[in-house]
């Protein structure tokens, strides 16, 4: 991407009042270009133009005589006005879009079919509508409804508008109609044909980063993506590269993601943007102290920004760092209060601290400010169950799965309530869905064991644990644990064995409460004294007595233990003595 080329791109957009892409794009045009080579070549060239100055000092002195007698020659701006930039309508319609005030802008461009006040006539119609139903849902107070009744009443006749000017042109949309297009499909719940849309305005313009971002919402599979028509021009273009990033940021192809991130960080000096999408395919891995460190960086480059601090507020949750999210919310609250990130940032702090109403009232605030805002339903559902108000829980998760269907947390969420309610059947579908999502996330492969376990299903329950063990969680014992379990329950000893001896290797390697070592040192005792292994029995027998915090009656059920291996080995002994006095001299041939 030149820079030439990135900044006709940026007119283009902010001509059409695509604020977020061209938000987006000058992102990266001041990333690219302000590394340290350009650095050094703007400090040449000023360096050049101090020495240019100088000269022309001199000859400015010259000419000081014929300014003071009036002789002062006026410079004059010539700028090149074409098509609608001369058009006072269309102007004025835009300056209304910017204030927010779509439906003259709208009524003002009605009937225009020039492109630009075409586009920005049906663009300002479509924020109109969705801006009604949020207000029709805000007016009604009824948050935790169904949201598929609430309908955008601009999408039919948009539709039908830009079906009709089609026909009348007798020629392919521009790729921003064709952009608007795409959007007024989506609401009309028409994915196929708004992927097409989407294909050809991304064909025709590639620089419009909200295009690609619906696209995303739309692709169900990375072979989808393979599928679609882009020319070779688009598949080596840097916003492509981009694409694909986010992309498989969302399709859990983590080590994809930061395998381009590299290659895109040794050709261009991307910055924010790629640093962003590096931490967000961390912190969905499960490598919750890279992403932090990745968001650290972040906050620091722009500590004005509040892109993604939302999601570094839930890294700061997971790792119960109270005091680095009580700083951030109140950085935060002190430029942007009233901004969602803002509010999702202090629910999140105030959840840390217990407070959950506190919690729920920020959550519900982010919606008031951003209605579609996934990630402050799955919250709030969150808050819910620790209210145990499952039924508003439920209504919050079925929200953000409408919102974020690739969103496991959603998923997992009413898994969970129902496997609360004691609906293993209901949280069965649901815990399915999250490891189609995450097949590698062990926490939910033994979420799903769990759920066959409760209904008695014993081999898928084994099958699911299996799963969740050879994804290797290094923070995890539970696999084995549950494993030894149901192993020991079906009657394979052995096996259960070699699971509880994993399952106390590891709660030693995390160094985790010593009280989780009872059960498998138990087991492991009684296992070895039945298989008459005294030595590892006593020993076994003696780490689970040597337990601090051990409660009194796993004590006693130790020592009574200890006792039957000791009369074992007492037994034993006895036996061995009656053989040995018993047997003949080893030298008794030689005493006749």
């Amino acid at each position: 991407m030149d820079k030439k080329t990135a900044f006709l791109a940026i007119r283009e957009l902010n001509e059409r009042c695509l604020y977020v892409s061209s938000k987006w794009l000058s992102t990266q045009i001041h990333s690219v270009f302000q590394n340290q080579t350009q650095i050094k070549k703007v400090q040449e060239q000023q360096q050049d133009q101090d020495q240019e100055q100088e000269k022309e000092k001199e000859k400015e002195k010259e000419k000081k005589k014929e300014k003071e007698q009036g002789l002062e020659q006026e410079e004059t701006i010539t700028i090149q006005l074409t098509g609608e930039d001369l058009d006072p309508t269309f102007q004025l319609a835009r300056n209304l879009f910017q204030l927010k005030e779509y439906k003259r802008c709208s009524h003002l461009l009605e009937g225009k079919t020039t492109k630009k006040s075409f586009f920005l006539h049906c663009y300002s119609r479509y924020i109109l509508g969705e801006q009604q139903r949020d207000e029709r849902i805000q007016q009604e107070g009824n948050l935790l409804g169904t949201l598929g009744k609430y309908k955008n009443k601009e999408l039919l006749p948009l539709y039908n508008l830009i079906t009709n000017y089609q026909k009348e042109k007798k020629e392919d949309l521009d790729p921003f109609c064709e952009y608007v297009y795409a959007l007024v499909l989506v609401g009309l719940e028409k994915a196929n044909e708004a992927i097409q849309s989407l294909t050809k305005s991304i064909n025709k313009f590639p620089y419009n980063w909200s295009c690609w971002l619906e696209l995303s919402d739309l692709l169900e599979t990375p072979r989808e993506l393979s599928l679609l028509n882009f020319g070779e021009e688009i598949l080596n273009n840097s916003m492509y590269k981009m694409f694909l990033c986010y992309f498989l940021v969302g399709h859990s192809k983590y080590e994809k993601v930061f395998e381009l991130c590299n290659k895109l960080n040794s050709k261009f000096n991307f910055g924010t943007n790629i640093l962003s999408l590096q931490a967000r395919a961390s912190y969905l891995s499960g490598d919750f102290d890279t992403a932090e460190e990745l968001y650290k960086k972040l906050h620091k480059i722009d500590p004005l920004s509040l892109e993604g601090m939302d999601v570094y507020s839930n890294i700061l949750f997971v790792n119960r760092k109270k005091a680095e999210l009580s700083h951030l919310a109140h950085n935060c609250l002190q430029f942007a209060k009233y901004r969602p990130q803002t509010c999702i940032i202090v629910g999140n702090y105030f959840s840390l601290r217990g407070e959950h109403e506190k919690a729920i009232t920020y959550f519900q605030r982010t919606l008031k400010l951003q209605l579609t805002n996934s990630s402050a339903w799955i919250l709030m559902g969150h808050e819910y169950i620790e209210l145990k108000n499952f039924s508003a829980a439920i209504q919050a998760y079925r929200r953000g799965v409408e919102l974020a269907p690739r969103d496991y947390r959603a998923w997992y969420g009413l898994g969970h309530v129902y496997e609360l309610l004691q609906l293993p059947l209901f949280a069965l579908y649901y815990f399915n869905k999250t490891v189609q999502l995450r097949p590698f996330d062990s926490r939910l492969w033994c979420a799903l064991g769990n759920c066959h376990e409760s209904l008695g299903q014993i081999q898928n329950a084994i099958k699911c644990y299996q799963r969740a063990e050879q994804n290797k969680d290094q923070k995890g014992y539970l696999p084995f644990k549950h494993l030894a379990n149901l192993f020991e329950t079906i009657g394979e000893i052995d096996t259960a064995a070699f699971y509880w001896q994993k399952t106390l290797s590891m709660i030693i390697q995390l160094g985790s409460d010593e009280l989780l070592k009872i059960q498998p040192l138990y087991f492991l005792a009684e296992y070895y004294k039945n298989n008459y292994e005294i030595t590892k029995a006593k020993k076994k027998c003696e780490e689970l007595l040597d337990i601090p915090e051990i409660s009194q009656k796993s004590k006693i059920s130790a020592q009574t233990l200890y006792r039957e291996i000791l009369a074992i080995e007492t037994e034993s002994r006895s036996n061995t003595s009656k053989r040995l006095s018993l047997s003949p001299s080893s030298n008794s041939k030689f005493e006749h």
